[in-house]
């Protein structure tokens, strides 16, 4: 157990997963890898406490439980537990009662409380909303709640939460909730199993989950039994664990307080940076205390968007006025097209360096749609005259490659040409192609010119930012979402002199290569976790 607490910050890393730390300890203790093994056989006190209960049945000191109790089945343990521990059903080993329905006309401002289960409340009985009953209403001593007294929520978004009455007072037991009484079985013991572990043994017991708890579903839990003195040890090692599971908590609170205080200061400071020295500064700031302030995979995405955002407000690079003027690129672009510049658009979407332009889209580049052809010409092997098709999924995880006759292939991609998921699902996605064609839920990205006046790798990062996103965002055909060609006419692009895209390219490799090496630690740490929480 020491590796969760001792590696804790390592391994679970933000404060979200303190709960599974917590989890984690209460299933390490009900399956006997908590505390040490004394080999010393549960049955025979287990048989004692059954034998117990059947007196009390007898003499009528309480009552038989009701709907009975189900013989146990090897399908209906829950898990492994040590050989000389036993699987007992819970009503073997306690007495349950359930609530009394008193009438709305009885309550009044102060008097008995009545516990309802709107008052258990992590893990005890609050007075908050409380209902009274006048203390001379004479009411069965079976309902009442007395300190220590264990209670369980029977129906609604709360059933199975347990709470134990630390208060002095006496309270009144009302309807849907349960009293749940254990015989010689350390009480501790019992309320850890069931507050973890109740929804899962109810889900398993009635192949569903449940909105409202039966006395009979109760009766019939399975309790892993173990001998009473371990059972004491168990509770001790358990609320030693989860002391100490407090602090790590408080602890890292507070550091993702300051975390996150830290990190947006630090947005705030590099969008706000006067000059590119300053800029500099505060982006070496970031990279030198990123895992630091950045501490989740949305984090990272933030700063990704962060980066590029900088990217395409001018902000990421110093300007070289020795750069070939953007003014003088256009005028070429004019004579090639000119009909691209009859039209202006009036409103710009945020200030840029006085070296750049703002363009249309259309005005740059063009979108051709891909190719199509009919699922029965498809081959799923390589083979002459065949090409690859490549289609959004392509771009995942264990993509299956298809072929398509090659005089099929209307439309084809090189190695490097950039690529748009034009609809569905995986709308906002780019890629960059590799040999071969590609299918209609792409289209390519075509240069209009054969100036040289744009960097690959800066217009894949410009798909990439949220001017592009965002855009995607907005189009939509009836229920697919997606966008056409004309549906580029008005897209927004800030044009740089082409030296400076080139520098602002090898600044942007920089830093994301340092954001996804972090990331992947990231991943690592995440499936590390899940690994430890699988044991």
């Amino acid at each position: 157990m020491s590796i969760y607490l001792d590696e804790f910050e390592t391994l679970y890393g933000i404060s979200d997963n303190i709960e599974k730390l917590r989890n984690k300890i209460l299933e390490l203790a009900f399956k006997g890898e908590l505390v040490s093994k004394k080999e010393k056989h549960a049955k025979p006190e287990l048989d004692k406490i059954i034998t117990k209960k059947n007196k009390m049945i007898k003499n009528k000191i309480i009552r038989k439980p009701y709907g009975g109790i189900k013989d146990i089945k090897d399908s209906d343990k829950p898990h492994k537990i040590p050989k000389y521990w036993e699987w007992v059903r819970l009503g073997q080993i306690m007495n349950f009662q359930n609530g009394y329905a008193f009438k709305s006309s009885e309550f009044i401002s102060k008097g008995v409380g009545i516990v309802k289960i709107g008052n258990i409340s992590n893990g005890q009985i609050s007075e908050i909303g409380m209902n009274f009953i006048s203390k001379e209403k004479e009411v069965d001593k079976k309902y009442y709640v007395e300190k220590n007294d264990m209670l369980i929520a029977m129906s609604g978004a709360t059933t199975g939460k347990l709470g134990i009455n630390k208060n002095e007072k006496t309270y009144y037991l009302n309807q849907r909730v349960g009293k749940i009484t254990p015989i010689e079985t350390n009480q501790k013991y019992m309320y850890y199993y069931l507050k973890t572990l109740m929804a899962e043994n109810l889900e398993k017991s009635s192949g569903s989950a449940i909105p409202n708890l039966s006395t009979k579903q109760i009766n019939n839990l399975m309790f892993p039994f173990a001998p009473l003195e371990e059972q004491k040890r168990i509770v001790d090692k358990i609320e030693k664990l989860m002391k100490e599971v407090d602090k790590l908590g408080i602890k890292l609170e507070e550091k993702e307080t300051i975390s996150k205080k830290l990190s947006i200061s630090i947005v705030e400071a590099i969008k706000n940076s006067q000059d590119a020295e300053e800029l500099k500064e505060n982006l070496r700031f970031i990279i030198d205390n990123f895992d630091i302030i950045f501490k989740t995979s949305e984090s990272m995405d933030e700063m990704k968007n962060i980066v590029l955002q900088l990217a395409f407000e001018g902000e990421l690079v110093s300007q070289d006025e020795n750069d070939k003027s953007v003014i003088q690129l256009v005028k070429e672009m004019k004579k090639e097209n000119p009909k691209k510049f009859e039209n202006k658009f009036e409103k710009t979407p945020y200030k840029i360096p006085k070296n750049w332009i703002w363009m249309k889209h259309s005005q740059l580049f063009d979108i051709s749609g891909g190719t199509q052809p009919p699922k029965s010409k498809f081959v799923y092997e390589p083979q002459d005259g065949y090409i690859r098709l490549y289609q959004t999924r392509d771009y995942g995880d264990n993509p299956q490659p298809v072929y398509i006759p090659i005089e099929d292939a209307r439309k084809k991609s090189k190695k490097g040409e950039i690529l748009l998921a034009r609809y569905g699902g995986s709308l906002g996605k780019v890629f960059k192609a590799k040999d071969g064609a590609y299918n209609v839920a792409l289209v390519k990205v075509e240069l209009l010119y054969d100036i040289d006046y744009i960097n690959n790798d800066f217009l894949f990062y410009f798909y990439k930012s949220d001017l592009y996103q965002k855009f995607t965002n907005n189009q939509s055909r009836s229920a697919q979402s997606g966008f056409n060609k004309s549906d580029f006419n008005n897209l927004k692009f800030p044009l740089p002199p082409l030296e400076e895209q080139k520098r602002i390219v090898k600044k942007v490799d920089s830093i994301m290569s340092i954001i996804d090496k972090l990331e992947k630690e990231l991943i690592k740490k995440e499936d590390l976790v899940e690994k430890l929480g699988s044991i």
